[in-house]
């Protein structure tokens, strides 16, 4: 008769010899570099991670990205320059992501595939995937160039202005980042500016990491600029003028007062 404990110690092998026969796909992580939209980051910033459920792509300063197999149309290799430019191209069908998501890898793109058929992810998605006008330009070129205009004018401004201390940026320059600050952050806030700036069925998504980019370079700069310029527009101190007033100051404490007493003028 079998007892409890001969059962438990049976189920126990069967166990074992199941798991050795299927062994547990594992987690594909790869070191390289990446493209979000129009933002490129090179190797060693970026990190290509798959599982059976998911792939995601994590480049610095850029964000992070996640896919499910339902959310991924194909995994494709894509080479610009071999060993240079090469990686695998994912064709997805998330409305919120940049249409363009690469990764760059100093491997051959062949290899990286077989590591993401490796570890379990096989994409499922249907839809449409990134069609040719996907890859023009989002902005508007017309917004586009109005912005670059008035950018160096202000710059020119700047430069022309008769104030300006040399080596320190005025106040022109300050409103020219200041104009970049705000189109790029309001860009990324305000639908109103959105369709402005972008081509018409074109998303924010496509420009979103360089917008983000853009508006914090533009936003430091920004805050040494007025730094700069209010320190600038104080004048830098006058040593000779210094010399005169302590002088001043000594003729007028050795000098006696009016009316004063013979006791006081000698005390």
């Amino acid at each position: 008769m079998e007892t409890q404990g001969d059962s438990a110690v049976s189920f126990t092998r069967i166990s074992r010899a199941v798991l050795m026969q299927q062994p547990l796909e594992q987690p594909y992580v790869k070191t390289g570099g990446a493209r979000i939209g129009w933002m490129n980051v090179t190797w060693p910033f970026a990190e290509l991670w798959t599982a059976p459920e998911r792939l995601t792509i994590t480049a610095q300063f850029l964000g992070k990205y996640a896919f499910t197999p339902e959310q991924v149309c194909a995994v494709e290799p894509y080479v610009m320059v071999p060993i240079l430019g090469w990686g695998i191209r994912v064709r997805h069908c998330v409305p919120d992501y940049p249409q363009r998501i690469i990764f760059w890898s100093l491997v051959s793109p062949n290899r990286v595939l077989r590591g993401i058929g490796a570890s379990g992810f096989i994409p499922t998605g249907v839809g449409s995937t990134v069609d040719a006008a996907g890859w023009a330009m989002p902005l508007q070129w017309p917004v586009l160039a109005a912005v670059v205009v008035l950018w160096n004018v202000l710059l020119l401004s700047d430069f022309a202005h008769p104030g300006r201390t040399s080596g320190h940026p005025g106040w022109f320059a300050c409103a020219a980042l200041f104009l970049v600050f705000v189109i790029s952050l309001g860009t990324l806030t305000s639908t109103s500016l959105q369709r402005l700036m972008l081509k018409p069925n074109r998303s924010v998504s496509e420009v979103r990491p360089f917008l983000r980019v853009l508006a914090f370079i533009s936003g430091l700069l920004l805050v040494l600029s007025i730094l700069a310029a209010t320190s600038a527009s104080k004048g830098p101190p006058n040593p000779r003028a210094a010399l005169d007033a302590g002088i001043a100051l000594c003729s007028q404490a050795g000098r006696p007062r009016p009316g004063a007493s013979e006791h006081e003028r000698w005390t």
